[in-house]
């Protein structure tokens, strides 16, 4: 939750994006519009026309991409721009942008004095300027209804953020050490960091064990949230004990500022409790998941702001253990319930992954190149080469695929697309063996290996693991062939993101 705050008039801005995160996608808050295929914008249109409403001691923010008047009637045009546009590009799955249109409508409609508005919702695909436009006709009392309903959603949230910002920052600039003296160079240390902190510089540091490297790096780093320098620090460490000890120093520091928060991020699959699921890949586990859905009466979002408000009040260090047993209690998510905890908390620990693996790292804070600045304090730095390697490489082999051809059951056997998607992988990777021929060798193991070399992938691989995948996705719906297609799915998967 993003907010800013006005001290001089004790007055709290939030935007329109933020507040519509708070919207439900339970089937019966859409009653009252239907979203029809929309036509194009008039001539003459506002285009970014910045948009407010005041409310006690709130000013929500926000803006119409396109503004427009026709026929006595106002028309407010919302744009989402996506790497492509498939069928489900629909108002009816996207409920946070449903949100953010209805909350700037609702804010032209307060400042015209508007009986309603014509709200149009369009995807525009990145790059080629293709269009799917949705729109819709609401009047004020839904308007009112629905904006209503999100902003007291939101405001827990928005008071734990203010809270944040007016009690826990402040102190944080005026933080004492936590423990009665400084050990031989740390002072060194803690000046040096927090200096490359305040500058954006970085800083390489060699030091022996013991000496307490860990709090002298998150020390300073603190100390420039304070200072409004950073925003938000990384503690990025492939060893649970290490996290530990981040997670100790935190607490030590907390005693000065009690609302500091802390947050462990594991890996979704060690807090994952749903093991009755099939074994498929991870992301089609989490489709099928029923805690991403409707349980009862009871949305996702409603269950999640349950959840997150308890699990933000829980102490400064929030690690796996109470994740869990929160994720059991609401029946969420404990992964998601972390990255969703991690937005209120000032330290956050993961594995270096979550930072520098393109394919892992977390979207909600570096998908965007914006201002926000971020401390990264990295613990055994001189892993991170041989972490690299493994993030930008890909490896993929013939013999599961072999085997999945080779399997006589009937849900592998009958389905002509997977079985056109084995065969093209598994010829692919025949061809690119036959490249490696003239540098074969044995190996120490007494193996035949060989290999070659190309500044290109060869051509035809990429694309045979993706119309197997395709025919694997739609194949793995079935309960029986899901657990025989993880293997093959998963590393197939992999090597085309890689």
């Amino acid at each position: 939750m993003n907010i800013s705050i006005d001290r001089e008039n004790n007055r709290i801005s939030v935007a329109a994006e933020d507040v519509a995160l708070f919207a439900r996608t339970k089937k019966s808050s859409r009653q009252g519009f239907a979203f029809g295929e929309g036509g194009s914008a008039s001539e003459g249109a506002e285009y970014r026309r910045p948009l407010s409403l005041e409310l006690s001691g709130l000013t929500l923010t926000g803006h119409a991409d396109l503004l427009w008047q026709a026929g006595g009637r106002w028309t407010l045009e919302k744009i989402k721009e996506k790497g492509r546009i498939t069928s489900s590009a629909s108002p009816a799955n996207d409920a946070p942008f449903v949100a953010e249109g209805v909350l700037c409508a609702y804010m032209l409609a307060r400042e015209k004095s508007l009986p309603g508005v014509t709200l149009r919702l369009t995807y525009m695909k990145q790059g080629s300027g293709d269009l799917r436009t949705f729109e819709a006709y609401m009047d004020i009392a839904f308007l009112s209804r629905m904006s209503e309903a999100l902003i007291s959603r939101a405001l827990p949230f928005i008071e734990i953020e203010k809270e944040r910002r007016l009690s826990t920052v402040p102190i944080l600039e005026r933080l004492s050490f936590p423990y009665r003296e400084l050990r031989d160079a740390q002072r060194d240390f803690i000046t040096d960091a927090f200096r490359a902190m305040k500058s954006g510089g970085r800083l390489l540091v060699s030091a022996p064990t013991g000496i307490g490297k860990t709090v002298s790096a998150l020390y300073p780093a603190l100390r420039a949230v304070g200072s409004g320098d950073i925003e938000k620090v990384f503690y990025l460490t492939a060893k649970t004990v290490t996290g530990n000890a981040c997670a100790d120093a935190v607490r030590a520091m907390a005693k000065e500022a009690p609302s500091l928060r802390c947050i462990f991020i594991m890996a979704k699959e060690r807090l994952c409790p749903m093991t009755s699921l099939p074994k498929t890949a991870a992301v089609s586990r989490c489709r099928i998941c029923p805690l991403m859905g409707e349980i009862g009466k009871a949305s996702y979002e409603e269950r999640r702001d349950g959840a997150l408000l308890e699990v933000l009040k829980s102490g400064s260090v929030i690690d796996s253990a109470t994740l869990a047993k929160v994720g059991e209690k609401y029946r969420v998510c404990p992964y998601e319930l972390s990255l969703d905890a991690s937005e209120y908390c000032e330290v956050v620990i993961c594995d270096y992954n979550y930072v520098f693996d393109p394919n892992i790292r977390f979207k909600r804070y570096f998908e965007k190149r914006d201002t926000k600045k971020y401390a990264f304090l990295v613990d055994e730095a001189h892993n991170l080469p041989d972490r690299a390697r493994e993030m930008y490489s890909a490896t993929i082999s013939a013999k599961p695929f072999l085997k999945l051809y080779k399997t006589d059951a009937p849900v592998i056997t009958k389905n002509t697309a997977l079985l056109d998607g084995i065969g093209a992988v598994t010829a692919s990777l025949r061809e690119d063996t036959a490249l490696c021929k003239s540098e074969e060798h044995m190996n120490a193991a007494g193996e035949s290996v060989g290999y070659y070399l190309s500044s290109r992938m060869v051509p035809g691989l990429s694309e045979a693991l993706t119309q197997f995948g395709r025919a694997a996705r739609e194949a793995s719906k079935d309960e029986e062939a899901a657990p025989l297609l993880e293997e093959t799915l998963d590393a197939a998967a992999q090597f085309v993101r890689a």
